[in-house]
């Protein structure tokens, strides 16, 4: 498998990528990843200079879909309010593309600050409060004296339902203001999937005059708010039976919209204060209810997740909605009539609307709302707003990510039957006839690297560059194309008729691969540590890897130290000859030292290694900052490792043996011919490439 090792991973991709369930691609790190791209992208237009982290989930049972701190966005991509349960993978992408770009809106758009602030004054502080509550009439008045009266009478555990309520408000017409903001703003697929799923979410709602019959006119008020404000109308549905009831947001409506159109906190504050000042006598029996009720307490997070909608909760935000439509699994009980249904009291004359463009009653055309009931096998249902265009790019992107789920898996699969390869050799390994006692590791990829880090990296592989420009004749050379200025050839260089030399030919040339291979073998004791040796080693290294890459030489890089004393000899792979998930990079970035060091041992490995490759010039540079400590006496090191030497040269591999420390001596005695005096430790990478290039044009 190690030397088939390519054709072996794109199988497994194959294999992988048919078993990836919508649990697995809902959840997985690809996702999150991508979702958090799209986001930095999202936040940057603001000089946000930060990559928010996306958290995804799967729970169809949690009615919960999302919400953020304004650092994680988490998300339900399992939840049954999201979309169809038998929704496409597409569709389901894009319903949680929709819920992302709502939390995203949150995160650039909302003031939490200010919320959380004003928050505390409406907790601990009622005159205040009072004070700014906007009064616009007699019935304003007498509710204020009410809630003035109220306030002074109850306890501690009522005011804070009161405050669970009015932030429950804010969320609602912060919801809609930022829905508008992203939609406005982010026009593309982005901005189109809020749009879509604020369209879905409102046709999978109940009608007000349904929670009227449940007996909730607090939910049945909240509810409205919530639409007006997130998709800008009120679905009110049977009016017969709402008996006056609608009267009670009319005025409200113009600080809803207000609240919904205009930049600043403070317009959702004066929004939801006047809410519960004019609608007063809605709010307060939820208010009074004992906790010991059930009823449950808002989350403090802003967005779309929290409870549910209940008999006893209140709409959090606005996709809470959500949470009763016939979209879910389980059909609405029995006490909560369906006017969608046949044989429902919504006749068309009697189905109104409150549309935000005008604030007034409009009627409802008798095919809107009809779609309530969704196919839920039809696999597009979810695009029936969407752009040919975007429904294109949608297909793409989920098969793109899909194809790097499946890469990771068979990735790491691959890395797991690697490494019990590498194990096995480094056992047939023999030290004097002895087993050679030695455990070999492959360094995993830094979870994160630093901006200094990427313009490190960055800066390495442009003085890489640079060192090619005197290669640049041969590496056309080995890259194909036509030889000029030759004695014979099948064809005339009309450029060169002019020679007298008869050099007046051109013959094509057929791509070579490179004839070369080169290990780095790393000395990482804690020497190494002292006059910044790992830095500059570690510097080198990126040089010389990017240096080979582009030349197309096959490169690997090890480390080796022996932690604990008398302790096995642990190589640390960096770079392969044959890398498979192309992050060696940031692999190197992970150099460090620690412990002693037994060069013996790490040789014969990094020798074994090289061996097998088909190239016909190897070369092994081994970097070591003193002599070997990890011997008994300073004799067994000498034979041990000269021992090693005489297996690479039967195995006709040139060794360097880079002296970068103090020790130079002594290792010019040890390894001979082979010593390599590096003095300037700058200088080291010049000096490796230098010899490479030697190679080369031998």
């Amino acid at each position: 498998m190690y030397k088939n090792v390519h054709a072996q991973v794109r199988k497994w991709i194959g294999e992988e990528r048919d078993r990836i369930t919508d649990e697995n691609f809902f959840t997985d790190q690809v996702l999150e990843e991508h979702l958090a791209n799209i986001a930095e992208a999202a936040t940057s237009r603001y000089q946000y200079n930060r990559k928010p982290k996306v958290l995804l989930y799967y729970s169809p049972n949690n009615p919960g879909i999302g919400c953020t701190d304004n650092h994680v966005i988490h998300i339900n991509t399992g939840s049954l309010s999201l979309c169809e349960e038998k929704a496409s993978r597409q569709n389901r992408y894009y319903a949680v593309l929709g819920v992302f770009g709502h939390e995203v809106g949150h995160m650039l758009y909302t003031n939490f600050r200010g919320i959380e602030t004003y928050m505390k004054v409406v907790l601990t502080d009622d005159e205040r409060w009072l004070s700014d509550l906007p009064v616009m009439g007699e019935r304003d008045n007498a509710n204020l004296e009410m809630m003035r009266v109220w306030l002074g009478k109850k306890e501690q555990k009522q005011k804070e339902r009161l405050y669970d309520l009015w932030k429950k408000l804010v969320n609602i017409y912060e919801d809609g203001y930022i829905e508008y903001r992203v939609m406005s703003e982010f026009p593309g697929t982005l901005g189109q999937a809020v749009g879509n799923q604020r369209e879905w979410m409102y046709s999978h709602s109940w009608s007000i005059s349904d929670w009227l019959l449940k007996g909730t006119p607090d939910v049945a008020l909240l509810q409205a708010l919530l639409m007006y404000a997130t998709f800008g109308k009120i679905d009110e549905g049977d009016t017969s039976s709402l008996n006056g009831f609608s009267a009670n947001w009319y005025e409200v409506l113009p600080f809803v919209d207000l609240a919904t159109s205009t930049p600043g906190i403070a317009h959702r504050i004066r929004a939801a204060n006047y809410t519960i000042l004019h609608c007063w006598d809605i709010f307060k029996p939820y208010i009074d209810v004992e906790e010991s009720e059930g009823n449950v307490q808002g989350t403090t997070e802003i967005g779309s997740g929290g409870n549910a909608v209940d008999d006893t909760s209140l709409p959090t935000s606005a996709n809470q909605v959500s949470s009763n439509r016939e979209g879910q699994k389980s059909e609405p009980s029995n006490d909560m009539p369906n006017p969608r249904k046949a044989g429902s009291k919504n006749d068309d004359e009697n189905k109104r609307v409150v549309d935000a463009s005008t604030s007034q009653m409009v009627e409802l055309d008798s095919s809107a709302g009809d779609n309530q009931e969704c196919d839920s096998s039809s696999a597009t249902s979810h695009f029936r707003s969407v752009r040919p265009k975007d429904v294109e790019e949608i297909n793409r992107i989920v098969n793109s990510l899909v194809n790097q789920m499946a890469e990771e898996i068979a990735f790491e699969r691959a890395e797991r039957e690697r490494e019990r390869e590498r194990q096995e050799e480094a056992c047939q390994l023999n030290q004097g006839g002895n087993p050679v006692d030695i455990r070999v590791w492959r360094v995993p990829v830094k979870e994160s690297v630093s901006v200094a880090e990427k313009e490190m990296i960055k800066e390495c592989q442009t003085i890489a560059k640079q060192m090619l420009r005197p290669l640049k004749p041969i590496l056309e050379t080995r890259s194909g194309g036509k030889l000029k200025g030759q004695l014979m050839g099948k064809e005339l260089d009309a450029q060169h008729l002019y020679r007298q030399d008869a050099r007046n030919f051109a013959r094509k040339m057929l791509p070579t691969e490179s004839d070369l291979a080169v290990t780095i073998l790393i000395d990482q004791s804690g020497s190494m540590r002292s006059d910044h040796r790992q830095d500059k080693t570690m510097w080198m290294a990126l040089i010389v890897y990017s240096f080979c890459k582009e030349i197309g030489v096959p490169i690997q890089i090890l480390g080796h130290n022996v932690i604990k004393s008398h302790g096995p000899c642990v190589v640390q792979i960096y770079a392969e000859f044959d890398d498979i998930d192309h992050n060696d990079l940031q692999r190197i970035l992970s150099i460090t030292s620690n412990g002693a060091n037994r060069d013996g041992t790490a040789l014969r490995y990094a020798g074994s290694m090289l061996a097998q490759r088909p190239e016909s010039k190897k070369i092994l540079f081994l970097l070591s900052d003193g002599r070997p400590s990890e011997y008994d006496s300073y004799e067994e090191a000498v034979s041990d490792i000269q021992d090693a030497c005489k297996c690479l040269r039967k195995q006709r591999i040139s060794l360097v043996a880079a002296a970068i420390g103090d020790d130079r001596p002594a290792l010019h005695e040890i390894y001979g011919n082979a010593f390599w005096d590096v003095t300037d430790l700058d200088r080291i990478s010049q000096k490796l490439v230098s010899q490479i290039k030697k190679v080369i044009n031998m």
